[in-house]
């Protein structure tokens, strides 16, 4: 948080698609299948390297796994918490920016960021986390009031910016519920 209040080209790189996408990856759990829970392997990054493309993820859902001692598909990580206000940090600041042909909205990157192995469940959980939040902090910032809204202008951004992009978040959460999402 603090270098992306204080530079901001990183606020730019944050705002990219692998950076949401590797953010947003770190709430969904991975679960080995028993055989590769039992193999000896010294640390979690040979862990998750070990797993070729044929072998299959078993999600595995028990009162005493911490992920889902609180009803949760994602993790109940301390951590959990922090990166969701980062995500939503980010997004409220693009919303502030012009909207390019170059790349894709901020929420649109968010919203995919699942990795391959989630469950459609999971992916539900996180996209509705991440509207209901942003939806939450829109409503409290008074976010159409323009120059007289709670809301940070981003560098480079300006207020005539914001009314159009909350209404493209508006039609993204449309979409989603149309989707059963």
């Amino acid at each position: 948080m603090y270098l992306y209040h204080n530079r901001p080209d990183f606020m730019l790189i944050c705002m990219s698609s692998d950076i949401l996408s590797a953010l947003g990856s770190t709430l969904f759990p991975v679960f080995l299948s028993h055989s590769e829970h039992n193999s000896e392997v010294n640390s979690p990054v040979e862990d998750v390297q070990s797993l070729s493309e044929d072998d299959s993820l078993i999600f595995i859902k028990s009162p005493e796994h911490p992920v889902t001692s609180k009803g949760s598909s994602l993790t109940s990580h301390p951590g959990r918490k922090f990166v969701m206000d980062f995500l939503r940090v980010i997004i409220v600041d693009s919303l502030s920016l012009p909207v390019t042909t170059k790349q894709a909205p901020v929420i649109d990157m968010l919203l995919e960021a699942a990795p391959s192995h989630s469950s459609h469940v999971q992916q539900c959980e996180f996209q509705t986390e991440v509207l209901s939040s942003l939806m939450e902090h829109l409503l409290a910032a008074d976010v159409l009031l323009g120059e007289q809204a709670a809301l940070p202008i981003a560098t480079g951004g300006s207020y005539s910016y914001i009314t159009p992009n909350v209404f493209y978040f508006t039609s993204c959460l449309v979409d989603k519920l149309w989707q059963g999402n």
